[in-house]
Order: structure tokens, then C-alpha cells, then sequence
């Protein structure tokens, strides 16, 4: 009998000793409550001591990065046009007392991270049209602009509601919804046609202001070339006659015989039949030379 007490009892101390240790990972932290209120977080690794329960218990919080890829959600542009939104949040707890009071388990937090996220990321989307989305234009600035906004807001909530530091959030995914595919392929053809009509008609157009900017100055160069070639013949015809005449002032006779020697070679040079009379003056210098 009195073995049987013995055993009992290394039993019941045993099992309190057992109660007492709690083992605290790597990059984890406990949260000892007594009764169930928070009594005090251990955030140091290995093995630590509590009262035996049920009077204290330590429960195990995870202190890693974590990933969460929530469901994609159906959200309503400015002009009424569907887009699906598939985000990612990274995050991690920082404050196991108030994640465990805040939340008290990795379900509920996430689900109301989600919720937050999801909620500040319908009214963003709610303010933009959807060509600012899905278009050429400025997407990837108004995007990160949704992004930085709604992680700034959900940080803050989770921070101070569970503990939970949010380090990041994004897109995944940005797309059409299946059923819309084919309406906006169509439309934003429609769009990049008009869009390349546009810009035809103004390259024509700019071609045609070219050309006549061309032709322009084409004008003005052939006007400026003829009035400048007037001027140079203008100005050699008065040389010929300042030499035509100086010649004439110092030598009559040899001025008319050098005409006429010029005269006769242009007439004879197109091998033509000329009759002249004898008593012509045009013989008068041939006639004299052979004398």
C-alpha cells in the first residue's frame, strides 16, 4: 500500500514538473496566462518555467514571416467596369500578448487581414477608372500608389488591433474577369485603333505642313539663284561693253574686222549655204586680206 502512495505521488510530481516546462522554439515567443489573462511573454528560445496548469498555461506564437495569398475578389471601377484583384500580404507577429488577446489564434488573424486589406483595396479601386488600371498609361504609377496607401492603412490597424507587423502587400494578379475577356479585348482594340487613326492623321498631317515648308524655301532658294544669276549676267553684259567699247575707242577698223571674223565663224560653223552680194560689207575684210 504504502508503494502505492509512493508511486502516486512520483507520479503527481512528475506530471506537475511536466506541466511546469514549456519549450520555446527558434524565432518563436510564448505567452504565459494565469487563469486565462496574460500574465507575461517569453520571447528568449529553450526552456522556461510556469506554474502548473491549469493554474498558468504558455501558448506558442509564431514569430516568422508568413505569406498570405487570399482568394481573388471581383471589384467595381469608378466608370462600372469589373476587374478581378488578387493581392499578397506579408507579415509577421511582433506582439504576442496582443495577437493573443487581439485575435487568439492564426485563423482569426488572418481572416481579418484579409478583410482589412480587401476593404481598403475596393475603395481604392472604387476611385479609379479602369482604363488608369488595365491601360498604357499611368498603371504602374497609380498602382503603386493604391498599394502604398492600403498597406499604410492595414499596418496600422493590425499593429495596433493584433500585434501584427505588415511588411508588405501587392498584386499577384490584375485581370479581366473570364466572363468580360472577350467584350474588353474587343473594346480596347477598338481603342488602340482609334488611338493609331489619331496618330496617322497627325503624322499626315505634319508631313503635308513639311512639304509645303519644303517647297517654300524651295521657292525662295530658286528666286534668291535667279535674281542673283540676273545680277552676275547683268553685270558681265555691262563688262562686255565697257571691253567692246574701249576696244572700238582704241581701234576702229580692227574692232569691225574681229566682229565680222566672229560673226562669219558663227554662221559658217551650222554648215549652212550663205549668199552674200560682192559689194557687201561683210566680204570687205577677206576681200582686203587677200589684196
Amino acid at each position: 500500500m504504502k508503494r502505492y502512495w509512493l508511486t502516486a505521488a512520483l507520479l503527481l510530481v512528475l506530471a506537475g514538473v511536466y506541466s511546469a516546462a514549456f519549450q520555446v522554439p527558434e524565432r518563436h515567443s510564448a505567452v504565459v496566462t494565469r487563469f486565462g489573462r496574460p500574465l507575461r511573454q517569453v520571447n528568449e528560445s529553450g526552456l522556461h518555467w510556469k506554474l502548473p496548469a491549469p493554474v498558468e498555461r504558455a501558448t506558442i506564437i509564431d514569430g516568422r514571416i508568413r505569406l498570405l495569398r487570399p482568394p481573388g475578389l471581383e471589384l467595381l471601377t469608378a466608370d462600372k467596369r469589373n476587374i478581378v484583384a488578387e493581392i499578397f500580404i506579408v507579415y509577421r507577429i511582433v506582439d504576442a500578448v496582443l495577437f493573443l488577446t487581439g485575435a487568439g489564434s492564426d485563423e482569426v488573424a488572418e481572416a481579418h487581414l484579409v478583410d482589412l486589406s480587401l476593404a481598403q483595396l475596393g475603395a481604392a479601386i472604387g476611385q479609379q477608372d479602369f482604363s488608369s488600371l488595365l491601360g498604357q498609361e499611368g498603371q504602374v504609377q497609380v498602382i503603386e500608389q493604391i498599394l502604398d496607401k492600403m498597406t499604410v492603412t492595414v499596418a496600422e490597424r493590425a499593429r495596433a488591433q493584433m500585434g501584427i507587423e505588415i511588411m508588405r502587400i501587392g498584386f499577384r494578379r490584375l485581370i479581366f474577369p473570364p466572363q468580360n475577356v472577350a467584350s474588353v479585348i474587343k473594346r480596347m482594340k477598338a481603342e488602340r485603333d482609334k488611338i493609331a487613326r489619331r496618330y496617322r492623321s497627325q503624322g499626315k498631317q505634319k508631313a503635308m505642313e513639311i512639304a509645303a515648308e519644303a517647297e517654300k524655301e524651295k521657292g525662295q532658294i530658286l528666286a534668291a539663284a535667279k535674281e542673283a544669276s540676273l545680277k552676275i549676267r547683268a553685270q558681265a553684259d555691262a563688262e562686255s561693253a565697257r571691253i567692246y567699247s574701249q576696244s572700238y575707242a582704241r581701234d576702229p577698223e580692227l574692232f569691225r574686222f574681229l566682229k565680222t571674223l566672229e560673226t562669219s565663224e558663227m554662221v559658217l560653223k551650222k554648215k549652212a549655204t550663205v549668199v552674200i552680194p560682192y559689194s557687201s560689207k561683210f566680204l570687205d575684210p577677206l576681200l582686203r586680206g587677200g589684196d
